[in-house]
């Protein structure tokens, strides 16, 4: 929402009519409706929204959905799986790295979450108004930790 709260929360409300007209209608709704869901909405709505958006549409996008509503519900290691399959052909997609690195930092994996955030910021250090800060900040908790080794992080 960049602080434009009641701005955001007009567009929610679209949005989420905009969803209902669509499966009223036979639309199948993809992975922008499960993420939307998992970030701002009700994690446990994005999961079944990103399982049928996966079986109609079987994208690297719809893997890194479904990742991204298995973390918001608490299945880190089933999210793990699916990030994997999203990153699997070597796909440099920043959003879809941060998610990996997240559901890592979840996991315990400092490391590897470390190296997957710096990953993501290097990839596009603006690839989302909402996540890139919140990588920014992960990557800084993970330094200040002393997790291993610090550096740069992506501007």
């Amino acid at each position: 929402s960049l602080g434009k709260h009641r701005e955001a929360e007009r567009q929610f409300v679209v949005f989420r009519a905009e969803q209902r007209l669509f499966a009223a209608n036979g639309v199948a709704l993809d992975s922008d409706a499960a993420l939307f869901e998992a970030d701002h909405g009700d994690p446990r709505r994005a999961l079944p929204l990103a399982r049928a958006g996966l079986r109609g549409r079987p994208f690297l996008d719809s893997h890194d959905a479904l990742a991204w509503a298995l973390h918001k519900n608490g299945r880190d290691r089933e999210a793990l799986t699916e990030a994997d399959r999203a990153l699997a052909l070597g796909t440099r997609n920043a959003l879809f790295t941060y998610h990996r690195a997240m559901i890592l930092k979840s996991l315990g994996d400092k490391a590897a979450a470390r190296t997957g955030l710096r990953t993501a910021l290097a990839t596009n250090p603006h690839f989302s108004p909402l996540h890139a800060p919140l990588a920014r900040a992960a990557l800084k908790e993970l330094d200040q930790r002393g997790d291993g080794a610090g550096g740069p992080v992506g501007a």
